[in-house]
């Protein structure tokens, strides 16, 4: 579709580079981005594998590099501004390195090295769309945990967009799939200040599967991240890492919308499905030390084992959400002083795990027009999270004979104010609101 409708006419000047067996057309001029035309077209890979580099690297600011279908094994470095990528689509463009070399690296992590498929630093308005970043190749290539893995890295960059993009196959083999660094798509600022303005990162229609620690993660202050029907897919139930399906942390803030993730459960021997047990959790998505403005509507998540976590946040909103089966919680909700969050119109159903619907802790929270719904009628329900009473949160017995809370209140330390408007509770064999006091105070309204 795109590049058989390309006419050299449209543009000022036209070179033909060969490059070993493929025709790369570099159309020169402004006139060539115009109308979302192609400037240059790949038509397929070259002998030294590197024709998408070159176009790449030939392109000017603003142009658009279109990629017919096919395998490109390359790992991809876009250093100029505006860069437009563009596959024919997901299904039939591949950028699929046969193994991987270190071209970045983690500055939030000690300089961390990394080997991403494509790299976007320091620049803005870089765009990819249409194609498959499978890292399968680079994978296999990592004997240990170091270097780390990435499918798409954006880096210092002030803005950025990813869409109709499928990321693929972040993970290392089974002996080192414990290691931290195996990320789908990371966007941070690293070292240094953000670009004047912020960094500004747009998701959206792209699927992000068969990751090792992180689907797609978002941090750093001044880093914006909007995700809106993405599809994020996890390991399923696995000992080996607490993956996330998303991250939005350390003063990022995200905006995410529309999304479906599921699959994301750590079941190793340090995992715990108590929020305040010792060991490790995967959550849906997960916010940690968001700033203030992030927002989760209209998703689907299920089969996490925390639905959606929001721990140390500055003001978060969760709303029009639908949580199923979290062996552990729905939604938890653990802040401090001066945090404020709105739970509303949510959905969480957990039938078969019969887990803690919302769980909140420190902080102002109002819970408005959510349903938390088991199963079952009638009968003993139990969960991880057990309560059986004001100060007594973790008794002894097994957690499958303890009936849990559709929706419990802690004020673990510090003030809890829990403000509850119209919320539906289906489950009566157990308390549908606990409230427990751990050296804190606790007061509720509604």
């Amino acid at each position: 579709m795109l590049g058989s409708r390309w006419k050299p006419t449209t543009v000022s000047a036209l070179l033909i580079l060969s490059a070993g067996l493929t025709t790369v057309l570099l159309a020169a001029g402004p006139a060539a981005a115009s109308g979302g035309g192609c400037s240059i077209v790949v038509h397929g890979e070259n002998g030294a594998n590197d024709a998408v580099q070159l176009a790449v690297d030939a392109a000017s600011a603003g142009q658009t590099v279109c990629l017919r279908a096919g395998v490109y094994p390359e790992q991809v470095t876009i250093a100029t501004p505006g860069i437009h990528l563009r596959g024919a689509s997901a299904t039939s463009t591949i950028l699929d390195p046969a193994s991987g070399s270190v071209n970045a690296v983690d500055y939030d992590n000690a300089q961390f090295p990394l080997i991403a498929v494509v790299l976007v630093a320091n620049v803005s308005g870089v765009e990819l769309s249409g194609l498959t970043v499978n890292a399968a190749g680079a994978a296999a290539s990592i004997g240990g945990c170091s270097p780390g893995l990435v499918g798409i890295d954006f880096q210092n960059v002030s803005s950025g967009d990813v869409s109709g993009v499928t990321v693929t196959n972040v993970e290392l083999s089974p002996s080192l799939l414990g290691c931290q660094s195996q990320t789908g798509i990371y966007a941070y600022v690293g070292s240094g200040s953000p670009p004047p303005g912020g960094s500004h990162i747009s998701i959206t229609s792209t699927r992000v599967t068969s990751y090792g620690k992180g689907g797609i993660v978002c941090d750093d202050n001044g880093v914006t991240c909007t995700l809106a029907a993405d599809t994020i897919t996890g390991l399923g139930p696995t000992p080996a890492i607490a993956a996330n399906g998303i991250q939005v942390a350390f003063g990022a803030v995200g905006h995410i919308s529309r999304v479906t993730v599921t699959g994301n459960d750590y079941t190793g021997g340090s995992a715990t499905n108590d929020w305040f047990g010792n060991g490790y959790s995967s959550s849906g998505i997960l916010l940690y030390e968001a700033s203030s403005g992030t927002s989760i509507t209209s998703s689907r998540l299920a089969d996490n084992q925390i639905g959606i976590l929001a721990a140390d946040d500055v003001a978060d909103t969760i709303t029009g959400n639908t949580i199923v089966d979290s062996p552990a919680y729905g939604i938890v909700e653990d802040g401090d002083a001066g945090f404020v969050a709105t739970i509303a119109s949510n959905i969480v159903r957990n039938p078969t795990t019969k887990a803690v619907g919302i769980f909140v802790d420190n902080g102002t929270f109002t819970l408005r027009s959510n349903t938390v719904a088991w199963s079952e009628d009638s009968g003993t329900q139990g969960a991880s999270q057990a309560v059986t009473g004001p100060g007594t949160v973790y008794p002894s017995a097994t957690a499958a004979s303890i009936p849990t809370a559709g929706i419990q209140a802690v004020a673990d330390g510090g003030t809890t104010i829990v403000n509850l408007y119209n919320n539906l509770t289906r489950h009566c064999a157990a308390p549908l609101e606990t409230l427990v006091v751990l050296g804190g105070t606790l007061q509720t309204n509604g």
